[in-house]
């Protein structure tokens, strides 16, 4: 059975590290592949840029997407995401520090499966995260 690949968008490294140590901690065997921002989101995605030279990347299975980035913040990559057809049902998990209602309503407006905010409690933010990816990535059948 081949790894799920999970795309990891985030421009802090702390979170970033947050992340990761929650994604093995759960001893899944995701292949995890970070970006830091939302260029490199959109160039992962479609083969562009950096990435034009490897076709044959691993299309994410789930994308862990931030708000706020550099370079193209984290909603002009998801409204990217929707309006493709490629892309348009890849559950997105926005993480972010925001606790902002608009930012969840646009979230929401623009297709992401699900809203996590990134919290220094490692137990916590790890549990929320293992039941997003239990849900999201179950296997079909």
């Amino acid at each position: 059975m081949s790894k799920e690949t999970i795309l990891l968008v985030e421009d802090n490294p702390d979170d970033a590290e947050l992340a990761m140590l929650s994604l093995r901690h759960l001893n899944q065997n995701y292949d995890i592949q970070l970006v830091t921002d939302g260029a490199q989101a959109i160039e992962y995605l479609y083969a562009q840029g950096r990435y034009a030279h490897n076709p044959r990347l691993p299309k994410p299975a789930l994308v862990l997407l931030d708000i706020n980035l550099p370079n193209g913040n984290g909603l002009s990559v998801l409204e990217r995401m929707r309006a493709s057809a490629e892309y348009s049902r890849t559950p997105v998990l926005i993480l972010t520090t925001s606790d902002e209602l608009i930012d969840l309503v646009q979230t929401r407006q623009l297709g992401a499966n699900s809203y996590l905010q990134k919290t220094v409690d490692f137990r916590h933010f790890t549990s929320r995260l293992h039941q997003e990816l239990d849900h999201w990535l179950a296997p079909t059948g």
